[in-house]
């Protein structure tokens, strides 16, 4: 894992979490754009800011998208030291997120109200 795309409010923040704690890790890449498919309805209907992990792939994102939802789409093309990377990366952001006595964003729940 390299680091975090993120969009949306709390930049200072997330950028200061990779900073201070996941360049340590080897994480510590930040990138504006948080942005996927599984994740934008989050933003764009709830205003919710949104990671997503940055790995080693081609520029093109070829080796991603040559086994996505195909028959060999499974934990087997993984590498393990990869995934460990992954899931130790996302975990300590997370974690560290949580732990903060501020908000990537003050919630208004006016998404709620409709």
């Amino acid at each position: 894992m390299l680091g975090f795309g993120h969009t949306g409010a709390g930049q200072d923040i997330v950028k200061g979490v990779l900073n201070n704690y996941l360049s340590l890790l080897g994480a510590g890449q930040y990138s504006n754009d948080g942005f996927s498919v599984d994740v934008e309805p989050l933003y764009n209907e709830g205003g919710v800011p949104v990671l997503n992990n940055i790995v080693q792939d081609t520029p093109d994102h070829q080796f991603y998208f040559k086994y996505h939802h195909s028959a060999g789409d499974s934990m087997s093309m993984m590498d393990p030291d990869d995934m460990d990377s992954n899931v130790a990366g996302i975990a300590a952001m997370l974690y560290i997120l949580a732990d903060l006595d501020v908000s990537l964003r003050a919630p208004t729940y006016e998404h709620l109200r409709r």
